[in-house]
């Protein structure tokens, strides 16, 4: 599929360009008086050949953007969005791109999906509203500091050999499946996973501090017996354990 990163502001598209163009080598030749924004034809995930810093707003409309170890941040205001079916990639030691603190400058498609793959060292998992969230390569730690809420429209999967450290009250909404394939260390008594999706929801992991059912229709259900360290707290919707056991 190919990429296409739309520059949102049409003031800011040639200083923009300036800032892209000599970073992705797809780009030379490309002509930013007539860009609306950047095609990258042909399938594949190009990636930058080093750091990034953009200006103004950018939507990845399609494709795949794989920034490797490099980091693709805003250096005046703008919002970063990604729709549905794009795919961002993030290795090293990176976070997700940083246009700004608040969650209003991030908008996810919830078919969209954000690929958190540094395995060079621990890479911090920013609380943003994800559509699909993947964590491949080695440790990953989730930031945002306490009482931070990572909210995620799609599946969480936590990939083979990947180990997600918690806080003590880190809280994760869930609209679909929380799959763990590694290692998930809570953190402390006071993080949470929450199920609040309106469709059936799976959970399969081996222990979690808090298990937390609020759904208004669908069924929640586990793949493997879990291992509470607080509680279990089925304040609406159907909860299903099978043949599994919740202790």
């Amino acid at each position: 599929v190919p990429l296409r990163l739309e520059l949102c502001d049409p003031q800011l598209r040639r200083l923009a360009l300036f800032f892209v163009q000599p970073v992705f080598p797809h780009l030379l030749g490309h002509d930013p008086g007539r860009a609306h924004g950047i095609d990258i034809p042909g399938a594949g995930a190009p990636r930058p050949a080093r750091y990034l810093a953009v200006v103004g707003g950018q939507r990845l409309l399609q494709g795949i953007l794989d920034l490797g170890e490099y980091t693709f941040n805003r250096i005046t205001t703008g919002k970063f969005s990604i729709a549905d079916g794009a795919t961002i990639k993030i290795g090293g030691t990176n976070s997700f791109p940083d246009f700004g603190s608040s969650n209003n400058n991030y908008s996810f498609g919830t078919n969209s999906t954000t690929i958190y793959y540094g395995s060079t060292g621990s890479q911090t998992i920013t609380p943003r509203d994800y559509g699909n969230l993947s964590l491949t390569g080695t440790n990953k730690t989730m930031g945002g500091g306490s009482n931070s809420t990572i909210k995620i429209f799609g599946d969480l999967t936590i990939g083979v050999g990947v180990t997600l450290a918690g806080s003590n009250s880190h809280t994760y909404e869930l609209k679909k499946n929380w799959t763990n394939n590694g290692t998930y260390l809570p953190g402390g008594p006071n993080n949470k996973i929450v199920l609040n999706g309106t469709s059936d929801q799976v959970v399969s992991t081996d222990s979690v501090s808090s298990l937390i059912i609020n759904k208004s229709s669908g069924i929640a259900s586990i793949s493997k017996s879990i291992k509470l360290a607080v509680n279990l707290i089925d304040s609406s919707g159907v909860f299903d354990i099978s043949s599994f056991s919740v202790n």
